[in-house]
């Protein structure tokens, strides 16, 4: 053999074992953005839940406001804000819907329901307190149906929050290993 050919045989044969180098490394890339793609992705979601949460929060701080008001009038106040946070609500859970993966549709699709039972009752609330008064609003949103209400859709949001926590630590653990 050449020394001609012995030279292309080795420049090849380098030039090869480079792309398959090459090819290695592109494949950890991507595997590794994807990951890390994944585990924003669910970072995201965590914080949507825990954005729920606090949306929550103020629309049973602003019930609160409407029982304790002295007259329609001085509920209205109340009455807005609570209005507008369950119109919170619905915005949030429209910009996470996307985001859902498969594995959490279903619990996913509970918080939705809940949270349209949460927004009936609510809003049911507030027009009491408009209409009628904070006397009746109290007595129909200051109950244990009131109370198992919030729970159910506490409930159904800390079993997506759970859920999708765990998926993230699997990613996490998946890239440490």
């Amino acid at each position: 053999m050449r020394i001609r050919t012995k030279i292309f045989a080795l420049v090849g044969g380098l030039g090869l074992v480079a792309g398959l180098i090459a090819g290695v490394a592109i494949d950890t890339v991507r595997t590794y953005d994807a990951t890390v793609r994944a585990v924003d992705e669910g970072a995201t979601r965590a914080h949507h839940s825990e954005h729920l949460n606090r949306l929550v929060t103020a629309v049973v701080m602003e019930s609160r406001g409407i029982y304790a008001a002295k007259d329609s009038q001085d509920a209205k106040r109340f009455a807005q804000g609570l209005t507008t946070y369950l119109d919170e609500i619905d915005a949030l859970l429209a910009v996470w819907q996307p985001l859902v993966p498969d594995s959490d549709r279903a619990l996913f699709n509970a918080v939705k329901a809940s949270a349209a039972e949460f927004r009936a009752f609510r809003t049911e609330t507030a027009r009491l307190g408009l209409e009628v008064g904070p006397k009746a609003a109290n007595e129909q949103g200051n109950n244990d149906a009131n109370r198992a209400n919030r729970k159910a859709f506490q409930d159904s949001i800390d079993a997506l929050t759970k859920h999708s926590r765990e998926g993230v630590e699997v990613l996490r653990a998946g890239t440490q290993s």
